[in-house]
């Protein structure tokens, strides 16, 4: 697999997701460690001429106690990512904890932190060496930035410590979730070789402050959803198939009637080019249900929505999220405080793409519903399964997949409208990026399972139907006969959740249902 190499504010999701999941190796070109010596330099004009920079951790001491740390910068940097280690709970996913190592190399190899280029240089190697931070899952108020678990990575990184087990932080060398041996910072670091250092003040606020752990969320959700959309597109036209739909809902004429549409007429036209040829759709008379009938509505408008915030998430994942930054131009090196690690716009977005999951799923469980009752089904048996008898069909299935699309209704709640002050009301706003990243992570395995759900009941009502002697389109068809290699027509009941894994694991990226998805979905689209 190809290095991916860092030029400062060119990061993409696509690439976070290569070194997150399949731990590409990351490489920094020789202009970002121009940019990088530059803003180092500019720093040190800067602190010959104002003293230590950030000056505002000295503001509230007496005269005394500032001269105190003036005299020991290097414990007092020590101390800045010690004190903020305070998260807690399980680790955080190692793919999570790269993402966020990467997305901080990239914001500070901009040349705007003032760090040194041995510090992007040890972050890189520590990623290139499987040197995995653990970092606990909570405790991320997103003030500031993701201070707690960026300071959990640093300590890591960062020389000194040692007194007490854990001052260095531990780490893993590979995979936690592989039961990979938990180590000591200083161990871990030490075993792969690469050398820790002691950080410069502003270095110490340079690895910690900022958004670079929520950004790195958003980005891999990003990166799921459009993939999990287009799963959702397929998964809704094989229900089309098993439900006979009427073909004039795809109809173009239809989608041109209004400005804006651009979005569902391109739903429309997916759905039409999944179902060409086929013998089911568009056979039965009388009018569909809603969540049928109109698929390219609702579809296309949350493919507007989801479109506009990964569009923001690609723009913040590229941010300059430290402060203070160090700017050197026409008027000569300055230190500017600011407040770029405020991840409002982050945190907006997220919300608005974890609703638009929310309303996929919600979506998806009718379909569920819908082809599962016999008076609304068009034909199809009870529960889809011909021999009721004994057996309960699909009737526990749509139960789960209502219970997770119940469970999306509370964690669609938006996270930029609350907050709480921190720091004694200095910090009297925050946008809880983070915590919005976390909930959306959940509603997208809800999501993911509750279209696997759909993609069961749907085969099984196209292979109800072609026992009758209608075909579904080929592609439609494509996506039964790859979840029948694992998953078996339901004739006697049998243990459900075997099957809805086997599901899930299929739809999961690079699960074979999803690559056959993104592959005719970039053919349909090029």
């Amino acid at each position: 697999m190809a290095a991916v190499t860092l030029r400062g504010g060119e990061l993409t999701r696509e690439q976070v997701a290569a070194v997150a999941y399949e731990h590409a190796a990351v490489a920094i070109d020789l202009a970002a460690y121009e940019k990088v010596e530059r803003g180092y330099r500019a720093l040190l004009a800067v602190e010959r001429k104002d003293g230590p920079v950030p000056l505002w951790k000295l503001a509230d001491l007496s005269d005394d106690e500032a001269r105190g740390q003036v005299s020991d910068l290097r414990e007092t940097a020590r101390r800045v990512i010690v004190d903020h280690a305070a998260a807690v709970g399980s680790p955080m996913s190692t793919a999570m904890v790269r993402a966020a190592m990467l997305v901080r190399l990239d914001t500070l190899i901009q040349g705007y932190s003032g760090v040194r280029p041995e510090t992007v240089r040890t972050l890189a190697a520590m990623l290139n060496a499987g040197v995995h931070p653990l970092v606990p899952s909570k405790g991320h108020l997103s003030m500031a930035g993701d201070l707690a678990p960026l300071a959990h990575i640093a300590l890591v990184l960062c020389a000194g410590g040692g007194a007490v087990e854990g001052d260095t932080g531990f780490a893993v060398l590979g995979r936690h979730e592989d039961k990979a041996e938990a180590l000591t910072g200083a161990e871990a670091m030490r075993r792969a070789n690469v050398e820790r250092l002691w950080p410069t003040l502003k270095e110490s606020f340079s690895l910690i402050v900022g958004t670079s752990m929520a950004a790195a969320r958003a980005a891999l959700i990003a990166w799921e959803t459009s993939r999990l959309f287009n799963l959702a597109i397929a998964a809704g036209a094989l229900t089309c198939e098993a439900m006979c739909a009427n073909r004039a809902a795809f109809d173009e004429r239809i989608h041109r009637l209004g400005p804006g549409r651009a979005d569902v007429l391109a739903v429309a036209r997916q759905l039409d080019r999944w179902t060409a040829g086929s013998q089911l759709v568009g056979c039965r008379k009388g009018g569909d249900a809603f969540s049928i009938r109109c698929l390219p509505q609702i579809l296309g408008g949350i493919r507007t929505a989801l479109r506009q915030a990964c569009q923001v998430i690609d723009e913040e994942l590229r941010l300059v999220s430290d402060n203070p930054l160090i700017l050197d131009d026409e008027n000569g090196p300055t230190c500017l405080d600011g407040g770029n690690f405020h991840g409002e716009r982050l945190a907006l977005a997220l919300d608005s793409l974890r609703l638009g999951l929310a309303e996929i799923g919600a979506l998806s469980e009718r379909h569920a519903f819908i082809m599962t009752n016999r008076a609304r089904s068009g034909g199809l048996p009870s529960f889809l399964v011909r021999e009721r008898g004994l057996n309960s069909g699909f009737m526990l299935a749509q139960y789960t997949a209502a219970a997770l699309a119940s469970e999306n209704k509370s964690l669609a709640t938006p996270y930029a409208s609350d907050s709480l002050p921190a720091c004694q009301d200095y910090e009297d706003h925050g946008a809880l990026a983070s915590l919005s990243a976390a909930a959306t992570e959940k509603v997208l395995a809800n999501v993911r399972t509750i279209l696997a759900i759909e993609f069961l009941c749907a085969a099984q009502g196209v292979d109800l139907r072609a026992d009758r002697g209608t075909a579904p389109g080929e592609l439609t068809d494509c996506l039964r006969h790859t979840l029948r290699r694992q998953v078996d027509h339901w004739v006697n009941d049998s243990v459900m959740y075997r099957l809805i894994d086997a599901a899930v694991r299929l739809c999961r990226p690079g699960g074979e249902l999803d690559e056959i998805v993104q592959d005719v979905m970039g053919k349909i689209d090029g």
